[in-house]
């Protein structure tokens, strides 16, 4: 008999997890910082070339570096790699913590800041930001590569404000569940660096910007707060927000710095030297890159054309109904499908428990999945630390909400103190992998397998579904 082309088998449900793992490194891998820069920068001479953007030195001018965010040590390896010495000294402002290793440029300073909520590091951060920015000259070029973190990393607060006053308003604003569009309207009105003011303070000389995007939409004003882009937002914008969230009172001297204040040269970035902008790594190309590796695995495979935003409780339930509709309509010869998910979405703070944004999305997806089999879901920060939880983010199945309640860990008072770290911990569903060392926002994936095929001679049963007796 002549051998005929087999079909690639389809995924099973009894590897569910190892796909997700799969899934999540190739996403990881899609926002790997130092690729990210290497592939979109390149240096013939005196000029820099960024697609089709061209930056020139003057003939004795010299190139500047300014990292900034959680990716920032990736950005600058990556950045190096293509100008070697032609970088005449620099500043990297990286996660409190991190390792930064070695073999670097002796003229690269490298400076720790804190995150989420600033720190006395990132007031250090930020004068030695806005120091570096101050020291280009006419027919010099400032590359600048900016990442996630970069907001609470380097600070440099308006005269007036202390660090007192960005940590107070930065936590309350966190707690209230303000998403990062607030978040950053504030910062930028509070600070010298954000809106367009490290660029400012690089005078005539021309400013290149690389950014990896943890925002959604891309938006170059919110990225980092926007350093080296004008501020769309003033003063009158963060009141809003302030009284939005009822929080105005709370902070009067904020209040009449807003009020009464003027900072000179608001709302513009400076228009002396050249200005560029590129994003060279997104949520959305670490998505393209799950989809991609879920279609190579034998999913049929699609992505959402909307955010994922919102409370992650709900937008939890938004992915579990979705998967669910999937597995409803699925036929036992149906291909399994996956979904993928990207954004940020937000967590109102009643309790002062472990957890984060993915964790409590997860339980929002589990609530809805409780008993519909063959569906497993994983959520994550690419940054891989959600919230306190310590971890990436977690696993869950259609067997999860039962699961923690049998072992002590009832999911409604978990979400109620926003205490969901233990309970994944509970159930060994952690996804704990460590910094990344990059950062494009959140994550959310489901994968969906069709009903099990029946066994031949097996006699159908009208009272009960089949059981999924894989483990979860």
């Amino acid at each position: 008999m002549s051998p005929r082309a087999r079909k690639r088998p389809a995924p099973a449900w009894n590897a569910w997890r190892r796909h997700l793992r799969r899934l999540h490194a190739a996403a990881l891998d899609a926002a790997d910082p130092r690729r990210a820069v290497a592939r979109a920068l390149r240096a013939d001479g005196r000029t820099l070339r960024v697609g089709r953007t061209r930056l020139s030195l003057a003939p004795t001018g010299r190139l500047w570096l300014i990292a900034i965010g959680k990716a920032s040590v990736g950005m600058t390896r990556g950045a190096l790699d293509r100008l070697g010495d032609r970088v005449a000294g620099g500043v990297v402002v990286h996660p409190l913590g991190a390792s930064v290793g070695r073999g670097w440029p002796r003229g690269i300073r490298f400076v720790p800041g804190g995150h989420p909520i600033p720190t006395r590091e990132s007031l250090r951060a930020g004068r030695a930001v806005a120091g570096a920015a101050g020291r280009a000259r006419a027919g010099d070029i400032v590359l600048v590569l900016l990442s996630g973190g970069g907001s609470a990393m380097a600070e440099f607060p308006r005269e007036g404000l202390g660090l007192a006053d960005l940590q107070r308003v930065t936590r309350d604003l966190q707690r209230a569940g303000a998403d990062i569009a607030a978040l950053n309207t504030v910062r930028r009105a509070l600070s010298q660096l954000k809106g367009g003011g490290l660029a400012r303070r690089a005078g005539a000389a021309s400013v290149l910007t690389l950014a990896l995007s943890d925002v959604v939409g891309d938006s170059p004003e919110a990225i980092a707060s926007g350093p080296t882009v004008p501020s769309p937002t003033g003063d009158r914008h963060a009141l809003a927000v302030l009284r939005r969230f009822g929080l105005a009172t709370r902070h009067p001297r904020l209040l009449r710095s807003l009020r009464d204040a003027k900072r000179a040269g608001a709302g513009g970035a400076g228009t002396r030297g050249r200005r560029a902008y590129v994003i060279v790594g997104s949520n959305g190309q670490s998505m393209k890159a799950a989809v991609e590796t879920a279609r190579a695995l034998g999913f049929t495979a699609r992505r959402s054309s909307a955010p994922l935003v919102g409370e992650a409780v709900l937008a939890g339930a938004r992915v579990a109904r979705a998967a669910e509709r999937v597995r409803r309509r699925a036929g036992r010869a149906a291909r399994p499908t996956c979904l993928v998910y990207g954004g940020e979405t937000t967590v109102t703070v009643r309790g002062n428990g472990r957890g984060g944004r993915n964790l409590e999305i997860l339980l929002g997806a589990a609530r809805v999945l409780d008993g519909v089999p063959r569906v497993g879901v994983v959520s994550f920060a690419t940054d891989g630390w959600d919230g306190s939880s310590r971890a990436a983010g977690a696993f869950a199945t259609g067997r999860t909400w039962r699961a923690a309640a049998r072992r002590g860990y009832p999911p409604e008072r978990a979400l109620a103190r926003n205490d969901t770290a233990p309970l994944f911990r509970a159930l060994d569903d952690l996804l704990v992998t460590g910094r990344s060392g990059t950062n494009v926002n959140d994550i959310t994936i489901a994968v969906v397998y069709p009903p099990a095929p029946r066994r031949r001679g097996a006699r159908r049963s009208p009272r009960r579904s089949p059981r999924d007796r894989s483990r979860s």
